[in-house]
């Protein structure tokens, strides 16, 4: 039943996308055009955007929505779970075949059989059908025979055989999220699985995370939300074992550091001077327990270094320190998440009143540090 289903209260920041869907299905009544592809990468939002469609539908409608997520089903899986739904809406003279028939070619043919003695307008959803190319290619060919239509999803990286392209009336492609667009909707879904508060600062390290290294996809945030489910469960004012290497362990083991990235800081750290390295050992020591440090702290560390080496402080060198560790995605700015779209500003005065988060594992910058300093 689609009405019981779980999912997030609001579709946040997918106005356009909504609209669009609604002419798309409207157009494709009037003209008789019936098939419309959604392309977006996994955790994007496509099967929440198809839920809330057929939610807003479903009670002033006269359609039939049949709704299955084909993410981790099998071909015939799909099938029952439609017959299913057809089970439970059609009236009793509707005559079900045999769920438990195991031979897929008879399934599918008594699901078409049944299709002629649908009254009702009807619509199919099926989400994520990424890895069932012989399920789509049936649900096309039978939208020749049949008056339905079918509103599917893929993912942005599959490739489609030109005689399924050739069948597809629209196309509906979903906008990446901004920085702002992410925090908020991480902050809606941490607020729809817990019933009260979370630290700000949590949630703006783990969106932080997610939005540079796993595609700033609203799914990857409810898999972090997953691993710290024990932990958050409960009401309390702060979380003193939530630190900025707990955070970056949940999502290293969850979805994990991208090779490139690595790349790049492996790259800085050798390319650095002796005194660039020394520095940032000694800047990866602050970052043991709190998500935030400020920049006090930073500048701090670099005057500490620049003692350590005898020379007087360079505020010129420690501005591009800073700017080369917040562009090689180290660590990152608070202000500019939030007032400024990520974005880099070249004026050490917006940073002075900052905080910032380290989004990479301080571990491995260190044996890194310990590698290079050891091998000239």
């Amino acid at each position: 039943n689609i009405l019981k289903k779980n999912h997030p209260p609001k579709v946040l920041y997918r106005e356009e996308e909504t609209s669009n869907l609604n002419e798309m299905v409207e157009e494709s009544i009037d003209l008789r055009k019936s098939n419309i592809m959604c392309k977006g990468d996994t955790g994007e939002g496509r099967k929440t955007l198809f839920t809330k469609y057929c939610k807003t539908h479903l009670l002033s409608s006269n359609r039939l929505f049949l709704f299955h997520d084909c993410k981790e089903s099998t071909f015939s899986e799909t099938i029952r779970s439609l017959l299913l739904q057809l089970k439970y809406h059609c009236p009793v003279s509707l005559k079900i075949p045999n769920l438990n028939m195991e031979h897929i070619n008879i399934l599918w043919e008594d699901f078409c059989n049944i299709l002629n003695d649908i009254e009702k307008p009807l619509m199919i959803f099926l989400p994520n059908i990424n890895n069932s190319q012989n399920l789509l290619f049936k649900f096309i060919n039978l939208k020749l025979r049949k008056n339905f239509l079918f509103i599917f999803s893929r993912n942005t990286s599959d490739k489609l055989p030109l005689v399924i392209q050739g069948n597809i009336n629209f196309k509906l492609k979903l906008h990446p999220f901004t920085e702002k667009e992410f925090l908020e909707i991480t902050k809606m879904l941490y607020g729809w699985k817990f019933n009260h508060e979370i630290d700000d600062d949590i949630i703006l390290n783990i969106a932080m995370l997610v939005y540079d290294e796993a595609k700033g996809l609203p799914g990857n945030s409810l898999k972090i939300i997953e691993k710290l489910y024990p932990i958050l469960k409960e009401n309390k004012s702060h979380y003193p074992n939530i630190t900025s290497s707990l955070l970056l362990n949940v999502f290293n083991d969850t979805l994990g550091p991208s090779d490139i990235k690595q790349e790049a800081v492996y790259n800085l750290i050798l390319n650095a001077s002796k005194f660039e390295k020394y520095f940032l050992g000694f800047l990866m020591d602050e970052f043991h327990k709190p998500i935030f440090i400020p920049y006090s702290v930073i500048k701090e560390t670099f005057d500490y270094t620049s003692d350590i080496f005898k020379r007087s402080p360079d505020s010129d060198h420690f501005f591009k320190i800073l700017k080369s560790i917040l562009t090689n995605s180290i660590i990152k700015s608070k202000k500019e998440w939030l007032f400024n779209n990520g974005n880099r500003v070249n004026d050490i005065k917006f940073y002075k009143n900052d905080e910032f988060c380290i989004v990479i594992d301080a571990e491995m910058v260190k044996q890194t540090l310990v590698y290079a300093l050891s091998n000239p």
